[in-house]
């Protein structure tokens, strides 16, 4: 299948929405594996009745579907639209989506791998890791890495400066991290309370970036992309063809769907 854009640094927030349930094992399909048709048929028949429902509920204009068992895929399947204004459907095997914060576990296994390595720490303050002014704290106790990979860094909810409408207005995620982070503190202590965050996990973006030595895309790519045989996955999505990217769009009522 096709890989996926991760618009991780692009500071546009897609509202395309694609379901995943991912199967990894060897390239070797195993007895063990296989499905009866019987039971395929009753997967496709179950899932098509849940998308349909949820789309049409959710106002989800296009949406692709994999189940596997063990090494096999047993359904794979698209669901409305990837582009509504050419009628594109969307297609499992060529549409590429927007993976949105299904980046953040991602992101996780690079800042672990580190870990491993001894070039991060769990529990050492990020600002060891950090340029001038780096992390800003609360009441003196330090945000570790810890603290931002399971939500509980204390960081405020609000989020702003977050869309870009091309990429000539978009800023470096290191200069939009520092001043956000001057700008929104902590907002109580890390450690209290989980508190879902997406800022967090940009910041373990840059520490990937900072402890990788090497630009984040880069370490992604090499790191965790290709050991995991995507070599169409990119954290670019202007590398996407754009015949082939899903397009995205918001609703409202009355007004229908809105491409953005």
């Amino acid at each position: 299948m096709k890989g996926i854009s991760l618009a991780l640094r692009s500071r546009i927030f897609f509202l395309t929405a694609a379901i995943w349930v991912w199967g990894y094992g060897p390239n070797v399909v195993n007895a063990a594996d296989s499905v009866p048709k019987d039971v395929g048929h009753r997967i496709e028949k179950a899932v098509d009745a849940a998308a349909s429902e949820s789309m049409e509920k959710l106002h989800i204009p296009g949406a692709a579907v994999i189940v596997t068992k063990g090494s096999r895929v047993v359904l794979s399947k698209g669901y409305g639209w990837a582009d509504m204004e050419r009628q594109v459907k969307m297609d499992p095997e060529r549409s590429i989506v927007r993976l949105g914060s299904l980046a953040k576990p991602l992101t996780a296994a690079a800042a672990m791998q580190l870990v491993e390595k001894g070039k991060l720490s769990l529990s050492a303050d990020i600002n060891r890791y950090l340029a001038h002014p780096g992390m800003p704290n609360y009441k003196n106790r330090p945000i570790t890495l810890k603290h931002l990979l399971t939500h509980t860094a204390g960081l405020d909810q609000l989020l702003y400066q977050t869309a870009a409408r091309s990429r000539d207005s978009t800023v470096a995620a290191e200069q939009l991290l520092y001043e956000y982070f001057g700008n929104q503190p902590p907002v109580r202590l890390p450690g209290e309370q989980m508190d879902y965050n997406n800022a967090g996990y940009g910041m373990i973006g840059l520490l990937v970036e900072r402890a990788g030595r090497q630009p984040f895309e880069t370490y992604m790519s090499e790191h965790i992309f290709e050991p995991l045989d995507m070599p169409t996955a990119s954290l670019d999505s202007s590398a996407a063809p754009p015949a082939q990217l899903a397009q995205s769009y918001t609703y409202s009522q009355g007004q229908g769907y809105t491409r953005i």
